[in-house]
């Protein structure tokens, strides 16, 4: 559903990520790379598999990162949870209910924050740099935050610098926000 201002709202599902528990997780053999979803840690349900996500990838060697997912349940226990984190995604909300980037300094590795149409940002301890979004036309502002994440961590994983990871979710981002529904290849016109 659009918003005025061409905000959306969503109602999240859980399905059966609700049910997640440490047994779950598997084997992290050939990996490289583990991203964990906020609504993981914040479900009391799954919490405990989240964790052991996390702390089995620290075990392998992995990178990790996570996605805040959700502003108004973010608060002193989630910054725990994620502290020795990699890197942090969150959009400018979840970043405020945090504390702000220089709060999280000390927590995880780098974060990278989105702001709608304004500067995406990276900052860890030794500075911070920030690129614009590509001017774009909005279709439906729905997922541009995963594909943020996407561009972000395929860019980062291959060993690109903070500017250039920027750009490359920014771009991501922009090319999410100009066609109507969240899934690449999906239909360019709304069905009703």
């Amino acid at each position: 559903m659009f918003l005025a201002g061409g905000d959306r709202t969503m109602l999240s599902d859980r399905g059966a990520a609700a049910l997640l528990e440490p047994a779950d997780i598997p084997a992290l053999d050939g990996a490289d790379h583990l991203h964990l979803s906020g609504y993981v840690l914040l479900d009391p349900t799954s919490r405990a598999a989240g964790l052991a996500a996390l702390d089995a990838a620290r075990a392998a060697g992995l990178t990790t990162s996570v996605d805040p997912q959700a502003a108004p349940a973010l608060g002193p226990g989630f910054t725990e949870d994620v502290r020795g984190v990699d890197l942090l995604l969150p959009n400018a909300a979840e970043l405020a209910a945090l504390g702000g980037a220089d709060a999280l300094r000390d927590v995880v590795g780098a974060v990278a924050a989105t702001d709608g149409p304004g500067p995406a940002r990276w900052t860890q301890r030794s500075g911070t740099w920030t690129a614009l979004p590509p001017d774009t036309d909005v279709v439906d502002p729905t997922g541009a935050g995963d594909a943020f994440d996407a561009g972000v961590l395929v860019t980062w994983l291959r060993g690109a610098g903070p500017a250039t990871v920027l750009e490359a979710g920014c771009a991501a981002g922009a090319a999410a926000v100009g066609r109507f529904g969240a899934r690449p290849g999906g239909p360019a016109e709304p069905r009703y």
